[in-house]
């Protein structure tokens, strides 16, 4: 494991979001093209969550992104952050927050 500094650590945006639109990225068996609205903006994102989750399970859910990452493309899509899950027993879960915690509200 690498660790990193309080400062390193510091610079890392996360943030509370909520997945307004999703679907499978076409000719991919995991990967789900996300539209996670963060507050003050929208950000595509793109997880390779498509054995755990159908789009119609994350529509409207509450979640934890990355806000301030580097961008990357998957499948030639841009994926403008990334969301907190966990590797668990052989699958992939996200992890998800509560209804009441608002949009945009900064995970420390």
């Amino acid at each position: 494991m690498t660790i990193v500094t309080f400062d390193e650590f510091r610079n890392l945006d996360f943030r509370v979001g909520q997945v307004e639109s999703a679907e499978k990225v076409p000719n991919t068996d995991r990967l789900v093209k996300m539209i996670i609205n963060i507050g003050e903006e929208k950000r595509q994102v793109i997880a390779g969550i498509g054995n755990s989750y159908t789009p119609e399970q994350l529509v409207g859910r509450k979640l934890v992104i990355l806000a301030n990452l580097e961008h990357k493309k998957f499948k030639g899509l841009d994926s403008e952050a990334m969301i907190l899950a966990a590797d668990w027993e052989g699958g992939t879960v996200v992890i998800f927050v509560g209804d009441d915690i608002p949009v945009g509200t900064r995970v420390v």
